[in-house]
């Protein structure tokens, strides 16, 4: 069947490039497109998690309607795709090539209290280009937007496995710990601890920051304490000879242990997602965004959904997890350096109409109910937003009725952390993921994205794209207010 779906996709990338590419694209490609020196094929990002082979960093400034406008002259303006060069750095960048070709599936993103950007890879799986060696992705990049310090870096100390977003936690001594999710189903928590203090007024000695510490693997115990275990090599069962218990959380019936050798850190790093089960970190329903609170007191993590998970344990607490939940932990001491934290299952997403359905399905969401959480942010006030991304139409698990039929589109909500009350704070295009969450300092200006819209968006009549749009007050006062 692959082989014979060749010669449309042939057809489909030759009309393309005919009909829409520019000359130098025409010249470089037809030509071997109709000879069969080359093929045509296609790649698409995962769906549903606002995934791309690129980032485009541009700068926009209001005008005096209000309204924003990216800035064309700009120097910060730049486009880091799928066929740009990369280095790697690190304990494991000896096993990666010298320079690297592209990043795939840049999901979200998060930054460092040095004013670095980092993009997360969500994927471990080098489906784009089999010439590139697969370990080339699925890593943290850092990018400094200001193009001051280091060439765009795949930072290996964090960690290969399906990155969703990072969340970093710092102290008084600017000591950090940078928290990640593993987009999988299951994936686990992750934290990276620097193993010295950021500097605040000189960015070059933050350079290589990220190479080097310690990486954690969370794991909830069943009494709500956690512990951080570290992913060290000859720690925690990480050695040659290792027994992964593989992904326990989708079988009845444990599978059978494979046999891993981790006999330098260069391996666990590549191979993180067993390493983490290898040291007993907790299998989680698809960790999507981390948030840390201002003040250090509590952090949130989305877990999206998992509809195959067929064991439960205290963390993750229904089978066929269609509609996903949050938890909330909080550090010991409020400390980026603890290595317990305790934790609680902030809310479980579901509505009342699919009670008796099984599987718990109508959640304990107080007030507008969702499916899927996906996007989660506190502003510098406090207030905490989430983002949705179920399936469309999707399947609620009541028969003949959709998770559209129940929730709605996809949308973004406003959530009390006292009363846990969720409020609908908009609700996105036909078809779209609602995704992306910035602000301008004063809170004036929100920035959300809508990905993947299928209807009449943003411009009626025309093609559907997806596109950023700006949410301000009428009365320009901070929102929340």
């Amino acid at each position: 069947m692959s082989l014979a779906v060749i010669g449309a996709l042939n057809l489909g990338v030759y009309d393309l490039i005919h009909d829409h590419g520019e000359q130098h694209l025409k010249e470089e490609y037809l030509q071997k497109l109709t000879t069969g020196e080359w093929c045509g094929t296609m790649a698409m990002t995962e769906a549903h998690c606002g995934t791309d082979l690129g980032i485009l960093k541009t700068r926009a400034e209001a005008n005096p309607d209000g309204s924003w406008s990216v800035k064309a002259d700009s120097k910060y303006n730049k486009r880091y795709t799928g066929n740009s060069s990369y280095k790697a750095s690190g304990p494991a960048s000896g096993l990666l090539s010298g320079t690297i070709k592209g990043m795939l599936n840049n999901c979200s993103s998060g930054r460092t209290p040095w004013g670095t950007y980092l993009t997360c890879e969500e994927t471990t799986d080098n489906y784009l280009d089999p010439t590139q060696p697969e370990e080339n992705y699925g890593w943290v990049v850092e990018i400094d937007p200001y193009q001051e310090l280091a060439a765009p870096t795949k930072r290996t100390a964090l960690g290969r496995f399906d990155h969703e977003n990072v969340a970093y936690m710092a102290n008084s001594d600017r000591r950090v710990a940078l928290y990640m999710g593993h987009d999988g189903t299951p994936g686990c928590i992750y934290k990276f601890v620097c193993d010295r203090a950021y500097s605040s007024s000189d960015r070059a000695a933050n350079t290589d920051l990220l190479d080097r510490g310690t990486l954690y693997v969370a794991r909830f115990n069943g009494d709500g304490t956690g512990e951080w275990r570290a992913l060290v090599q000859g720690q925690n069962g990480l050695t040659a000879g290792a027994s992964d218990p593989g992904n326990v959380s989708q079988f009845t019936t444990p599978p059978e242990p494979t046999t891993v050798d981790f006999t330098n850190q260069a391996q666990v790093l590549i191979n993180t997602i067993s390493a983490a089960r290898v040291a007993g970190g907790t299998v989680m329903d698809r960790p999507e965004w981390i948030t840390v609170a201002p003040d250090n007191s509590a952090i949130f993590v989305t877990l999206t959904n998992n509809s195959s998970r067929a064991t439960t344990d205290a963390a993750n607490p229904r089978t066929r997890n269609r509609h996903g939940h949050i938890i909330k932990f909080k550090e010991e001491g409020d400390s980026p350096l603890a290595t317990t934290f305790s934790w609680e299952i902030f809310l479980l997403a579901g509505d009342p109409e699919l009670a008796g359905f099984g599987d718990n399905l109508e959640g304990d969401i107080n007030g507008d109910t969702f499916s899927s959480p996906d996007g989660i942010r506190i502003d510098p006030q406090g207030r905490l937003r989430v983002q949705t991304d179920h399936s469309v139409p999707g399947t609620s698990g009541k028969p003949n009725t959709s998770i559209e039929d129940i929730f709605g589109q996809n949308a973004m909500f406003y959530i009390d952390q006292e009363s846990k009350k969720s409020m609908r704070f908009l609700v996105g295009p036909e078809g779209c993921e609602i995704t992306g969450l910035a602000y301008t300092p004063d809170l004036t200006n929100f920035f959300i994205n809508i990905q993947h819209p299928t209807g009449n968006w943003p411009v009626d009549g025309k093609e559907p794209r997806s596109s950023t749009i700006v949410v301000r007050r009428s009365d320009a006062t901070p929102i929340g207010n």
